[in-house]
């Protein structure tokens, strides 16, 4: 496309009015009239074949004709053109093929110069394709032919249209040239072609039979539908037609602007009589409105074979509530279909990529949570395709591909693939898919799976293919993890396995003696050694808040359950709860619950102690662990002064000051001295103490006698 014309910086240029009528012309004239012949004029020219009106070539004739009025005088020759005359008509020739290119006809002609004829009463101009058949018709009432430059000029207005009638034009000024074959038209232009010029030979043939079927297929367009081109300049050269300065097109689809646009026609086919547009090139400052796509761009191009617009050049657009640019962007008409490559950024709306950008705002607080609602997603990839639903028309699919990068002012996502599916008439957003190498990111939490998986309506997020998660200072793994928004609640599935911070089962290790309970936090507070994280293996693991109050959470373990303390503490059981603040990213663990074959171990320096039992309650505010049992509890010390075993129904130990309590089913606490029976037995194990009431009875090995000290009996 050639560079727009400084002109073009203007609106409305219009030609130079005719020269008035001079007198005749002088006898160096070259341009002669004729005779009445068979009811037609003829004018000759240096270049130009002769006809008669009924198309007989008279080339003999005329040569000797121009032989015969060289020889007489120019008085002679002048009185030969005087009064102008009527019926006039010109054939343009290609000199190289010989082929007539353009005929030009009129109802009268009149010399206004000795190189310039005006023809009058209705002009006609016929442009011709290399077959021989009609390309275009112009009609006018009045023009001024060139006789030397052999070119024709008028101001009046034009009014044109191909041979089938599938694209007219009218314009106020034109210009032929015969030297490039082209016609201008210079002011006011208005085009009109109808869409089945738009259409390739199948279609239309498919759009004639939908029509005799009393339907009309979607991929083709009504045959009464028209586009309309507006511009301040229009060039016609054989198959193109370029349309200059501030061009407008329209047609039921949409509009579009831009500086130039060029339409190609293509050949004629021996199967295809009409011709038809190839393609449609609309250059700088482009801007398109269709449907619901507003885009903009430098180059804009429609193929008539594929159907699609080609936007490049910087092109930005907006679609629905999609906004964003790339280095291409391609709309398929037919299949409404939108395509981004290459460097795409785009704008989503809030809400499009889940209600809290993926992940529960675990570290964020109600405030930073309520000043990012609203925000808008800003979204990097490769690739973006918009399309319809295959499977479902009345979703829309948004396909993001290569490197995708989602910031939702919330968190982050990235991942290689992205679709999001959303209703056809609403664009609101139903589900977003995000695939392979999956990274989610909100704060100090963060997810990685394969595959993640949002579902609108219910607000979750479900993470597969060996997702792994860190949650403020929680970190696992599972072959399923989903989230549910709504509710800020996560929760895996199989094969869990977790790493908890210090302190996540309880302030202190269960179990501990008076004077361990004591010094455990300043003892924690001086150690060098960085604290080990808690590991717990299960089936099932669910964070939710407690519904009881909402100011705490609940972290439930369900199945195999199995929690280490290393060197200090393990837990096994079927379930296992544990209330306190922790969705903020805290661990304030206010209460423990293990149930279902309850095994508890926990090591101290020089001895531990075992408890076994159906439930074990820890309590973190007085460390209090309550062992209960259908039938029977146990609980075991074995350090450097020996064993004692205890049993009952119900096990209480108390760990500031290091009591062991035990009731119910005749409680029985064993030491090697003996055994003491009691409901309840009281054992203090830090001041050597033991105390049962109720149906009390104490029976001692007959080796604890000989011992210099005993235990103090119990009181009656």
């Amino acid at each position: 496309m050639e560079r727009l014309a400084p002109e073009c910086q203007r609106r409305g240029r219009r030609w130079p009015r005719p020269r008035r009528a001079r007198s005749p012309i002088p006898s160096r004239s070259v341009t002669i009239q004729l005779d009445w012949v068979d009811g037609g004029i003829f004018f000759l020219n240096s270049r130009a074949g002769f006809m008669n009106e009924s198309g007989v070539k008279l080339r003999r004739f005329c040569l000797s004709v121009v032989a015969a009025l060289v020889l007489v005088s120019p008085a002679v020759r002048s009185q030969l053109i005087e009064g102008g005359a009527k019926r006039f008509k010109h054939a343009f020739v290609d000199e190289q093929t010989g082929k007539r290119t353009m005929l030009l006809t009129g109802g009268s002609a009149t010399n206004i110069s000795n190189e310039e004829l005006l023809i009058g009463d209705g002009v006609r101009l016929q442009f011709f394709d290399d077959t021989g058949k009609t390309n275009l018709e112009v009609a006018s009432a009045a023009c001024i032919y060139n006789l030397k430059t052999e070119s024709v000029a008028s101001t009046n207005r034009l009014e044109a249209s191909s041979g089938s009638g599938q694209f007219s034009l009218e314009g106020d000024g034109f210009e032929y040239a015969r030297a490039n074959g082209s016609l201008t038209i210079s002011n006011h232009i208005h085009a009109t072609i109808r869409k089945d010029l738009l259409q390739s030979p199948s279609q239309t043939t498919a759009t004639r039979g939908a029509g005799q079927s009393g339907r009309q297929t979607e991929a083709a367009p009504a045959t009464n539908q028209f586009l309309q081109i507006f511009s301040d300049r229009m060039r016609y050269q054989s198959n193109l037609a370029v349309f200059e300065c501030n061009v407008r097109v329209e047609d039921p689809q949409g509009k579009m602007t831009c500086s130039a646009l060029t339409v190609a026609f293509s050949e004629r086919s021996p199967s295809d009589e009409s011709r038809r547009i190839e393609s449609i090139v609309a250059r700088q400052q482009v801007v398109i409105d269709s449907d619901q796509v507003h885009a903009s761009g430098d180059q804009a191009t429609y193929r008539q074979a594929t159907e699609v617009i080609e936007l490049t050049g910087n092109p930005a657009w907006r679609l629905r509530q999609y906004e964003g640019r790339a280095e291409e962007l391609v709309v398929n008409r037919r299949t409404r279909e939108f395509h981004a490559r290459r460097n795409v950024e785009m704008t989503l709306p809030p809400g499009s990529i889940g209600q809290s950008g993926f992940l529960l705002p675990e570290s964020s607080s109600e405030t930073t949570a309520t000043a990012a609602e609203g925000q808008p997603a800003q979204v990097r990839a490769g690739d973006f395709e918009f399309k319809p639903d295959v499977a479902d028309t009345n979703f829309n699919l948004a396909v993001f591909r290569g490197n995708v990068q989602v910031n939702s002012g919330k968190g982050n996502l990235g991942c290689e693939l992205m679709t999001i599916i959303s209703t056809a008439q609403s664009n609101r957003t139903e589900s977003v898919v995000a695939e392979r190498s999956v990274v989610m990111e909100q704060g100090d939490n963060r997810v990685t799976g394969e595959k993640a998986v949002y579902t609108a309506t219910n607000a979750l997020v479900e993470v597969t293919g060996n997702p792994e998660w860190k949650m403020s200072q929680r970190e696992g793994t599972s072959e399923v993890l989903a989230f549910d928004l709504k509710n800020r609640a996560y929760h895996a599935a199989r094969n869990v396995r977790m790493r908890l911070p210090t302190g996540a089962l309880g302030a202190s290790t269960w179990l501990p003696s008076g004077s361990a309970a004591r010094t455990n936090v300043a003892a924690s507070g001086t150690s060098t050694d960085p604290p080990k994280p808690i590991e717990v293996a299960s089936d099932d693991f669910e964070l939710k808040p407690d519904a009881a109050n909402t100011n705490l959470s609940l972290a439930t373990y369900r199945g195999h359950v199995r929690a280490s303390e290393p060197e200090q503490m393990n837990l096994a059981s079927e379930e296992l709860t544990v209330t306190g603040k922790m969705l903020l990213g805290t661990n304030q663990v206010e209460r423990v619950v293990a149930e279902g074959n309850v095994e508890l171990v926990v090591r101290e320096s020089g001895g531990e102690k075992r408890a076994q039992g159906d439930k074990a309650v820890y309590t973190a505010g007085n460390g209090e662990v309550v062992l209960t049992s259908g039938n029977r509890v146990k609980f075991v010390v074995a350090d450097a002064q020996g064993v004692i075993e205890g049993s009952g129904s119900k096990a209480v130990y108390t760990g500031a000051p290091g009591v062991l309590e035990l009731s119910g089913n005749n409680p029985v606490l064993t030491a090697g001295e003996g055994k003491v029976w009691g409901d309840p037995v009281i054992w203090d194990r830090a001041n050597t103490t033991l105390k049962a009431t109720g149906n009390w009875k104490v029976k001692l090995n007959p080796e604890s006698l000989k011992k210099k000290a005993t235990p103090a009996l119990p009181k009656s």
